[in-house]
């Protein structure tokens, strides 16, 4: 109920007499009960506009690091301007847990808006160290985008011969071709079709390698099924496989005369892979160039366990477990023969991946 505004000012005027007369105070409980009724709810009322004031205050401090303009911006690293001395760090209203190490912190990295000073520095120099690579072959799943792609990079320019696996290796290829400095390293890429749901084509994708490369010296599992996507979610990425879409030179970069899963079959391997309450998808939403967005009110993470579809528990363990089991024991021959004394297996894991915390 609206209150005018010269109701308001009769009862001001009344308050302050009341004010003034301690006696009536003392005389009525009920006055007294409103009165008390009224202060808790404006210091309610503040407080909340407190809190909202300092988690907008915040926002805009984590903002302001450089990995959030990348991912807002849809940036590259490189062709983010960073200054040559940080400004000095924004002080958090409310302490935030670091992403790595779980401890509390305040105050805010330039360039890290998750994690606490001391990962976030540890991070930052990592993120500049490079290893000389020359001569070494390296097998990477899931590369197309994100941190398989960022992953494939950084082993291209330190001078690796990557073979990627991707289910949409036109789009994957599409990707790197536009890097500005491909020109140095695209002889030393290999972009193979592989769905890891299809452990026949896995199967044959291992003899393949064993038939036609002499050594593998390092092996990264980063393909991961987390969230399973609608049909509406790869509309686009078909599109963009289908033949004379990839321009000539481009096109090099995708394996020749080698057993792939096309994109189309990707698709249609496991069709029920979602509830069909969750399956409409938003349009004309992108993040990371081509990776469409998925801002669903509901998905996988957010199902009970009576809700997630057979199908879907499978592709989980197809993708996350088999598949890397298959290709770590049937490519041990290939590792073993690799002249250099350090070779390595890395199977890259989040916390999406442990089922105690859904």
């Amino acid at each position: 109920m609206e209150i005018s505004a010269d109701e308001m000012e009769t009862c001001l005027r009344v308050l302050q007499r009341v004010a003034d007369s301690r006696g009536s105070i003392r005389r009525s409980d009920h006055f007294n009960a409103l009165i008390a009724k009224v202060y808790r709810q404006s210091k309610k009322f503040d407080l909340r506009a407190e809190r909202q004031r300092q988690w907008t205050e915040d926002r805009a401090a984590q903002a302001e690091t450089a990995m959030v303009r990348i991912q807002r911006d849809a940036l590259s690293a490189g062709a983010l301007a960073l200054p040559p001395v940080p400004a000095p760090p924004r002080i958090l209203n409310r302490a935030e847990t670091c992403y790595i190490c779980k401890e509390d912190y305040s105050e805010v990295h330039f360039f890290y808006h998750l994690l606490c000073p001391k990962c976030a520095e540890i991070n930052f120099t990592m993120r500049h160290l490079s290893a000389d690579l020359r001569g070494r072959t390296a097998l990477i799943t899931g590369g197309r985008v994100k941190i398989g792609y960022q992953a494939v990079l950084r082993l291209l320019r330190d001078g690796a011969k990557v073979i990627l696996t991707t289910r949409f290796p036109n789009a994957a290829a599409r990707r790197f071709f536009a890097e500005s400095d491909s020109g140095v390293w695209r002889d030393r890429l290999q972009v193979y079709g592989l769905d890891l749901r299809n452990l026949p084509s896995v199967e044959q994708f291992v003899q393949h390698l064993l038939h036609t490369e002499p050594a593998i010296d390092i092996v990264i599992h980063n393909a991961a099924q987390t969230i399973a996507r609608p049909p509406g979610f790869y509309t686009e990425l078909l599109a963009g496989e289908e033949p004379g879409t990839l321009g000539i030179e481009a096109s090099r970069l995708v394996a020749q005369n080698a057993p792939v899963t096309t994109a189309a079959d990707s698709i249609s391997l496991l069709p029920a892979m979602a509830s069909p309450a969750i399956d409409v998808l938003p349009a004309n939403k992108w993040e990371d160039n081509e990776e469409r967005a998925d801002s669903r009110t509901t998905n996988s993470w957010l199902l009970r366990l009576d809700e997630v579809s057979a199908p879907e528990m499978l592709e989980v363990q197809l993708v996350n477990s088999v598949a890397p089991f298959l290709l770590n024991s049937r490519l041990k021959p290939l590792l073993m023969r690799s002249p250099f004394a350090r070779r390595f297996i890395v199977n890259v894991s989040a916390m999406e991946g442990q089922f105690s915390r859904h």
